[in-house]
């Protein structure tokens, strides 16, 4: 799909659903590039439409159509094309007839019982935040990419003030050795140490968190795919 595809539609969708913006809807999707367009989104403000995007990785547990409907479909679509080629021997399923497979398949598994039980399944209707548990949502740390600087000075990374078992202070992925029993106002002078512990909590035991440890692994920067041809 395309960002002009995407706008027409959320025209047709609009019209349909007779959104504006006292009766707003909302519009859950995932985070494909044809989804962000300037247009779509001023369509979306002007029209009452709100967007909401899900996690990176995570649609395969969010999205109500994966969940309870493309599942039914691909059975059924594969007993339709089992059918197809017992009643027509001899002869290969072609690309011209897979139209005529999917309008018997669709509407047998995108029943309003399917598609109401993928909202329920996923959390969203009725309303479920305890669905889904911590581990769920790990694949989205893998990809939590900084964001690229391109003449503009780096914005320090989310926690890297506040948090005191930051990546920043264990330089190499290592621990710093500290004589057993000691505590943070007994830790030799550290700049980022000292910066990050506030005065009310220095004099406690030392404890650090898994993450410290072993982080998560991070994906690295997108590689520029864009093909420059050669100056004539």
């Amino acid at each position: 799909m395309h960002d002009v595809d995407f706008l027409s539609f959320l025209q047709h969708f609009a019209r349909h659903t007779r959104v504006n913006l006292e009766s707003k809807v909302l519009l859950l999707l995932d985070n494909h590039w044809s989804h962000l367009s300037v247009a779509a989104i001023d369509f979306c403000r002007s029209n009452g439409i709100v967007l909401l995007s899900f996690p990176p990785h995570c649609s395969h547990r969010l999205q109500p159509l994966d969940r309870s409907v493309f599942g039914p479909l691909k059975r059924y679509v594969n007993a339709a094309a089992d059918h197809w080629m017992r009643t027509h021997p001899g002869k290969t399923l072609t690309i011209y007839d897979i139209p005529i497979l999917v309008a018997t398949a669709l509407p047998r598994a995108a029943t309003p019982s399917n598609i109401t039980s993928g909202f329920v399944c996923t959390g969203i209707c009725p309303f479920n935040p305890d669905i889904f548990e911590e581990q769920d949502f790990s694949p989205a740390y893998v990809t939590d990419r900084p964001v690229p600087c391109v003449g503009l000075p780096c914005a320090p990374t989310p926690h890297s003030d506040t948090n005191p078992y930051s990546q920043s202070l264990f330089e190499g992925g290592r621990l710093p050795e500290y004589p057993a029993g000691s505590t943070r106002d007994t830790i030799p002078d550290h700049p980022t140490v000292s910066s990050a512990v506030p005065p009310e909590e220095r004099g406690s035991p030392c404890l650090f968190i898994p993450e410290a440890v072993r982080p998560f692994p991070k994906a690295g920067l997108r590689k520029d795919t864009k093909r420059r041809g050669k100056r004539r």
